[in-house]
C-alpha cells in the first residue's frame, strides 16, 4: 500500500509540474486511459487553447524511471511537456481530415488480442473470432526506426468513411499478408530469449522450435491469421504443431510428437505470469496445427 501511495503522490506531483511548464494556455488533465486487456495507463492529456484534439502522453515508465533514480524529476517534466507542445495528435487529426476511404484500406492491417480479456472494449470495434481471440483493424499511421503510430478502427470510423465489414476486412486480409512475417527457427538460440527458464524443457524435448512474428516485431501474433505459415513448417517437420502464443507481438510452433498439451499451458501460463507484460498477453491456450487437415484447432 505504501508504494501505491508513493506512486500516487509521485503522478500528482508529475501532473501539477507539467501543469506549471506548459502555462495558462494549455488545458492539462491526469487520467487512466484503458489499453490492451483492460490494463490502465497513467497518462497526461492536454489540449493547447481551442484545439479539437488533445494529445496523450503515457507516463508509466516516466514514472518507474523516477522511481528507480534513472530519471530526475525535472526531466520527466521536460519530457512530458516537449512531448504535449508537439501535439501530435493535431498531426492525426489532419491525417484523417485529408485522407480518402482508398487511403484508409490501403493502410488497415489486422491486429489479435484476447477476446475475454478485451469484452468491453471490444462493443465499440469490428472484429472477427478466432477461438478465443479476436482480429480487431488498425490503421498503421507511421512507421520508422523510432517504433510504429497505429490507431484501432471503430464502428464510428467505418461510418465516417463509408467503409463495409467487408471492405475493411478483404483490405485488412491483403495488407497484413502482403507485409508479410518472419520464421526463425529458435531451437538453438531459445536460450537467450527472456522466459528460457520456463521452456527449457520444451528445448529439450521438441526438435524443432520456430517463432513467428512480423517484420517490425509488434503486433506480430496476428500470423495466426495465416495458416499457410504453420502448413509449410508442419510439412517440413513431417508432424503435427503446437501454437503456443507467447505474446501480442509473437508465437511459438513446436513439433507436437510427445508433447503433453496441458504441460504446454503450465509453461505459457508460467511466462504470462512471470515475463510477458500484463497489456502484451494474448492467451494462455495452447493451438494445435494438424498436418493431415491443415486446420488450425485448440488444443
Amino acid at each position: 500500500m505504501e508504494r501505491e501511495e508513493k506512486r500516487e503522490e509521485l503522478k500528482r506531483e508529475l501532473y501539477e509540474a507539467v501543469k506549471r511548464e506548459l502555462g495558462e494556455g494549455y488545458t492539462v488533465q491526469l487520467e487512466e486511459i484503458e489499453r490492451n486487456n483492460g490494463i490502465l495507463f497513467p497518462a497526461v492529456i492536454s489540449r493547447k487553447g481551442e484545439s479539437r484534439t488533445a494529445p496523450i502522453v503515457y507516463i508509466d515508465r516516466i514514472l518507474e524511471g523516477i522511481e528507480s533514480g534513472g530519471m530526475e524529476l525535472w526531466e520527466a517534466v521536460q519530457k512530458i511537456a516537449d512531448a504535449c507542445r508537439k501535439n501530435e495528435s493535431d498531426k492525426l487529426a489532419g491525417f484523417l481530415g485529408s485522407v480518402t476511404k482508398e487511403d484508409i484500406l490501403g493502410k488497415v492491417r489486422y491486429r489479435l488480442i484476447n477476446f475475454k480479456r478485451n469484452e468491453k472494449r471490444l462493443e465499440a470495434l469490428p472484429y472477427n473470432r478466432l477461438f478465443d481471440l479476436a482480429a480487431v483493424y488498425e490503421i498503421v499511421l507511421k512507421e520508422g526506426e523510432t517504433g510504429t503510430a497505429s490507431m484501432l478502427v471503430d464502428y464510428r470510423f467505418l461510418n465516417h468513411y463509408s467503409i463495409s465489414r467487408e471492405e475493411i476486412d478483404a483490405a485488412a486480409k491483403r495488407n497484413t499478408e502482403r507485409k508479410g512475417f518472419c520464421v526463425h527457427d529458435m531451437t538453438a538460440i531459445l536460450a537467450e530469449m527472456e522466459g528460457e527458464e520456463a521452456f527449457r524443457e520444451l528445448r529439450e524435448r521438441s526438435e524443432k522450435i520456430w517463432v513467428l512474428s512480423n517484420q517490425e516485431g509488434i503486433h506480430g501474433a496476428s500470423v495466426m491469421l495465416y495458416e499457410g505459415y504453420f502448413d509449410r513448417l508442419a510439412q517440413e517437420a513431417g508432424s503435427d504443431l503446437y501454437i503456443l502464443p507467447s505474446s501480442i507481438h509473437e508465437v511459438l510452433a513446436v513439433e507436437a510428437g510427445g508433447l503433453n498439451p496441458e504441460e504446454l499451458k503450465d509453461m505459457v501460463k508460467m511466462v504470462n505470469d512471470t515475463v510477458v507484460p500484463e497489456n502484451e498477453v494474448l492467451s494462455e491456450t495452447v493451438y494445435r496445427y494438424r498436418r493431415e487437415t491443415h486446420q488450425l484447432e485448440a488444443a
